[in-house]
């Protein structure tokens, strides 16, 4: 029988592994903006992202104690805060802009996000760009500027939203973000980056969490956990693909 079983495993090319991996990391992440958006309505923004990545950091310390601090010692930690500093930037003007946006325009502007990735990787990590991944690009961007270009004041009746236009500019941050994780797969594995990132933005976050801090109803203590779950196993994927 485990003859058998051996002679069945499938073995993915890379590639397609690494396809899967983003699948599921997308999957993840829209059931998280919709969670968010529901609690940002009730809580203030600031508030909401700083408890979405303290849950982050809580799921994962259980896995922590069982390996060891030993085993989630980066070996570039100024790498890690920078990595950090810089999601965080991404994560105030997503959250700011969040309450103000229906999902559906909140989604479309996050397909932003590969765009500016593959572009990034071919300007500052030299990954090659051939002219379908170009036209990929160039359609992928004409289908968000359908969706949200007259709400960003760029169609007859544009109404040149700013929680669009803020929605908006995190995406190249968030991409620089995702950028600097690339480069740190060099020398750390999946969860030193994971549990460090939700160490990082969790303090950078703090401080404005606590100017404008509410306190939350039990029912909204569990989304935030439910949140948590669903971030930090999001970012793994991202990270592994």
């Amino acid at each position: 029988m485990t003859g058998w079983l051996h002679a069945r495993t499938v073995h993915l090319p890379p590639t397609v592994r690494g396809l899967m991996w983003s699948a599921a990391s997308g999957m993840l992440f829209c059931i998280l903006n919709a969670t968010m958006r529901g609690l940002t309505q009730h809580l203030p923004p600031m508030q909401s992202q700083f408890l979405r990545y303290v849950f982050g950091l809580l799921v994962m310390l259980p896995l922590v104690w069982r390996a060891g601090l030993a085993a989630y010692r980066p070996h570039n930690l100024p790498g890690q805060f920078t990595r950090g500093a810089v999601h965080t930037l991404g994560l105030i003007c997503w959250f700011l802009a969040l309450p103000h946006l229906p999902l559906a325009d909140t989604t479309a502007i996050g397909f932003t996000g590969p765009l500016f990735i593959m572009i990034g990787a071919w300007l500052f990590l030299r990954e090659p760009m051939h002219w379908d991944r170009w036209l990929a690009t160039a359609i992928g961007f004409i289908g968000v500027l359908i969706v949200v270009g007259p709400k960003l004041g760029l169609g007859p009746g544009g109404s040149g939203g700013g929680w669009h236009l803020l929605m908006l500019a995190s995406a190249p941050v968030f991409s620089a973000s995702y950028l600097i994780t690339k480069t740190l797969t060099r020398t750390e594995n999946t969860g030193v980056i994971v549990v460090w990132q939700a160490l990082s933005v969790t303090l950078f976050s703090l401080p404005a969490a606590l100017w404008v801090w509410q306190w939350p109803t039990p029912w909204q203590w569990l989304a935030f956990a439910v949140c948590g779950l669903l971030g930090s196993s999001g970012h793994y994927c991202l990270t592994r693909s």
